[in-house]
């Protein structure tokens, strides 16, 4: 079962607005982060917003960031969270999340991309 729950479906890509799939991602990821002090900032690039992007990809990728953002901020005296757009060029366009965690061990880092690698005692490594 969880094998077909990480296998990868075909994408669906279609033209959508990048600030918009980010906003609503951080709608559902940060659930509960005011009460847990954490301030949120978004800053989009003034290019053009629309892309050509599997929305729901994007989001899943960008919920997990964001959660594993929350996460990591967990007992910081200071709690922030960035999520911001830069344009690259031939027309790519980066998106960044940045929080004020304690940050990954090098061990993990190194191995960060890997299936089923995970710094969380309970992780499964999925996301």
């Amino acid at each position: 079962r969880l094998r077909e729950f990480v296998k990868r479906r075909e994408s669906e890509r279609s033209i959508e607005n990048l600030s918009k799939i980010i906003e609503e991602a951080g709608a559902l990821a940060l659930v509960g982060a005011k009460e847990r002090a954490i301030s949120t900032r978004y800053r989009f690039d003034a290019q053009p917003d629309l892309v050509v992007a599997d929305k729901i990809q994007v989001q899943q990728v960008l919920l997990n960031l964001m959660r594993n953002a929350v996460e990591a901020m967990e007992g910081q005296p200071r709690r922030e969270l960035a999520v911001f757009t830069a344009a690259r060029e031939g027309n790519l366009i980066e998106i960044g999340v940045a929080d004020t965690g304690a940050g990954l061990d090098e061990g993990v880092a190194a191995r960060l991309f890997h299936p089923f690698v995970t710094s969380k005692q309970h992780g499964m490594g999925v996301g």
